[in-house]
């Protein structure tokens, strides 16, 4: 909301009404927008004024972030700073998750989860989805491993996303030392998707 409200200041300050997104995508989600508002209005729809409203921000809250995006980067350079950001954000929550599956492999899951939740047992069943695993075979265990996240998908998510900007920031990468330190990251962050107990992960990955 903060970087909505600079936005939009931003915008009435210049004067500037026009947003710098492709006419394609901007018609996209103006599309979009009129479908949620007619399925809102719809007099046929059995749900209650709060519930359409919280419909209305689950789809379209987060559209302005579309023209942010196009206009919040202007250079090869920002784009990399912001790439090189994300970056090296994600070797906490990599490293908090590898961890996490290397106790639970070696020790004992449950053992591991409640050490890492103060022995709470209500917010470690939640968050590991009632210690779900599943064996592979071969020794192959994959456990559902949250990291810093509230669960396990949301941890993946954020992840296969992290992927995504460390191969950006590796392509961007200007010296030799620079390529080996987003390789790193990223090896990390393979090892960290594939140790988050998603089924789907390897596919993503």
């Amino acid at each position: 909301i903060p970087l909505y409200f600079l936005f939009v200041m931003h915008k009435l300050k210049k004067n500037d009404s026009n947003l710098l997104m492709p006419d394609r995508l901007k018609n996209c989600l103006y599309f979009i927008i009129l479908l949620v508002g007619i399925y809102t209005i719809n007099p046929f729809f059995d749900q209650t004024l709060m519930v359409r409203l919280i419909g209305v921000k689950v789809w379209i809250f987060y559209f302005l972030f579309f023209a942010i995006g196009f206009e919040i980067i202007e250079s090869e350079l920002e784009l990399k700073k912001l790439c090189n950001f994300f970056s090296y954000v994600a070797i906490f929550p990599c490293v908090i998750g590898i961890l996490l599956y290397l106790g639970s492999y070696f020790l004992d899951y449950r053992e591991t989860m409640l050490f890492f939740y103060n022995d709470n047992q209500f917010i470690a069943r939640i968050a590991t989805q009632e210690f779900g695993y599943f064996d592979w075979g071969l020794g192959i265990i994959f456990f559902r491993i949250p990291s810093t996240f509230t669960h396990p998908a949301q941890y993946a998510g954020y992840l296969y996303l992290s992927l995504i900007t460390i191969v950006s920031a590796l392509a961007l990468s200007k010296t030799k030392k620079e390529n080996n330190f987003f390789i790193l990251i990223l090896i990390l962050t393979i090892l960290a998707t594939l140790a988050a107990g998603l089924r789907g992960s390897v596919v993503y990955v």
